[in-house]
């Protein structure tokens, strides 16, 4: 009875995923075709996305197991699509943002990033709620044996939690062993204050994402021109990873405080020492949410030397802007540590051995670890979105060769996360915060020449996210 409920549920889906594709098969035309490179774009798009889509299907349907479910990208067939509302607030927010974007490009700094916040916001939740509404959207939170949900009733105040933190770990949620207690601490903070339930909780994790729109302007700003930061904070909103995993995973607050971190520090280093302060303090808020902050050291040591070696006569003053972000960094834990008794070392230490213990070696073998450095890469760059890698790693050498400090970086930090072999796939939304380094550098669409292509660019991103939600539960 229930595998006919599902077969109902999943034929009534298609059915209605059937009438978007023509639907948008048909707006395409009309709007686009006859702009050649459009056309292009959507000849070889279609055929790429389908066999990704059709090979998932086989896969899945005649294979089972963890690899089998990572392949392509993690999610298994499972055609729903229910909420026809949220559908439609989907499609408004898109066919919206395409209508007015040449006026919300206009507009001051702040109007315009509050107007993709709120695009973003939508847009988001939106996509999240296309296989079940409401339920959809609240039902990561609601898995409480393994999300950071399921510790609201360990958290008295805040100082007890930090306290007895490295004790507790055994008896919180699965996800929370192998993380420091920030992600927890956000939530509480979201249902304590705010009266969030795990719907609410979920809303407010889109909004915190959103946010990260301010420091990517600030810091973009330093290597593009101010129209092309706008254009690319737009391409930026309807990334696939950024749609998929925000609503879903608490991986976009993250993504939110390393790029603070980041913005703040480049900022500061360069020319404000209380931004450099700030930037410490940014760097030890994400790191207490997530250990994978410190792969991003070598990106952060590069930077110093940077800094350093372009600073001229001004040095002195760099490495003492340099030294009040270590400082405050320190201050932050330090104080933590004095106030409340929790060790981020001690923590660090602790959740490395839980994690050996959770996640196999990749290094079993020579074959399982080039399996998994494929499906890493093939998993990030899928949900980068197939019509921006179409667009902007054509003819990819030329690209790293003209592309910008931060750009280049993203590309040596991706080699080196697929060479140290500790991320087995389910990078979509591991990797969720390294994703604004490949948005930011001068790609064809973000020059006047080739406007014509950015609508048609975005409306098949649109188009991926929207098949994939209604096709694949994607587990988060």
């Amino acid at each position: 009875m229930l595998d006919a409920a599902k077969l109902a549920i999943a034929i009534k889906s298609t059915a209605f995923l059937s009438v978007f594709v023509f639907i948008f098969l048909y707006l395409y035309w009309h709007y686009f075709w006859n702009n050649a490179e459009a056309r292009n774009l959507l000849k070889i798009f279609m055929p790429i996305f389908g066999i990704i889509v059709f090979a998932k299907f086989l896969i899945g349907m005649f294979y089972k197991g963890y690899i089998p479910e990572l392949l392509f990208f993690y999610a298994i067939p499972s055609p729903k699509l229910t909420s026809l509302v949220w559908a439609l607030i989907t499609l408004v927010a898109f066919f919206a943002f395409l209508y007015f974007r040449k006026k919300i490009e206009a507009f001051s700094p702040h109007k315009f990033l509050a107007s993709l916040v709120l695009i973003f916001f939508i847009f988001s939740v939106g996509v999240a709620g296309i296989r079940e509404g409401a339920k959809s959207i609240a039902d990561p939170f609601t898995r409480t044996f393994w999300e950071y949900s399921g510790n609201m009733s360990a958290v008295r105040t805040v100082q007890d939690f930090l306290h007895n933190y490295i004790e507790l770990l055994p008896q919180l949620a699965k996800h929370s062993v192998t993380h420091p207690p920030g992600y927890t601490l956000v939530l509480y903070f979201a249902h304590k204050y705010l009266g969030a339930d795990f719907f609410g909780m979920a809303l407010w994790v889109v909004f915190l994402t959103g946010l990260i729109l301010w420091p990517l302007y600030y810091l973009w700003r330093s290597f593009l021109e101010e129209i092309e930061t706008k254009r690319a904070l737009e391409i930026f909103i309807f990334v696939p990873s950024a749609v998929m995993m925000t609503a879903t995973s608490m991986d976009g607050v993250f993504m939110f405080l390393a790029w603070c971190a980041i913005a703040l520090c480049f900022i500061g280093w360069r020319k404000n020492i209380w931004l450099a302060g700030f930037g410490g303090i940014a760097v030890a808020a994400a790191l207490f949410t997530n250990f994978l902050f410190l792969l991003l050291a070598p990106f952060f040591l590069f930077l110093v030397w940077f800094f350093l070696v372009r600073a001229d006569g001004n040095r002195k003053l760099v490495a003492t802007r340099i030294m009040i972000s270590l400082a405050a960094f320190l201050l932050f834990f330090l104080v933590i540590w004095y106030w409340s008794g929790y060790s981020i070392v001690e923590n660090f230490f602790i959740a490395r051995g839980y994690g050996q213990e959770a996640v196999g070696s990749n290094f079993e073998s020579v074959g399982m670890y080039f399996i998994y450095v494929l499906m890493n890469i093939v998993n990030f760059l899928i949900y980068l979105g197939l019509p921006s890698l179409l667009i902007f790693f054509k003819g990819l050498p030329a690209t790293f060769k003209e592309s910008n400090l931060l750009f280049k970086g993203g590309v040596w930090i991706l080699l080196f996360f697929l060479v140290i072999g500790i991320f087995q796939a389910n990078v979509e939304r591991l990797w969720l915060f390294i994703l604004p380094f490949f948005v930011v550098f001068k790609n064809k669409l973000l020059k006047e020449e080739h406007q014509r292509l950015f609508n048609p660019h975005l409306a098949l991103t649109f188009f991926q996210i929207v098949v994939t939600q209604a096709m694949f539960y994607t587990f988060f």
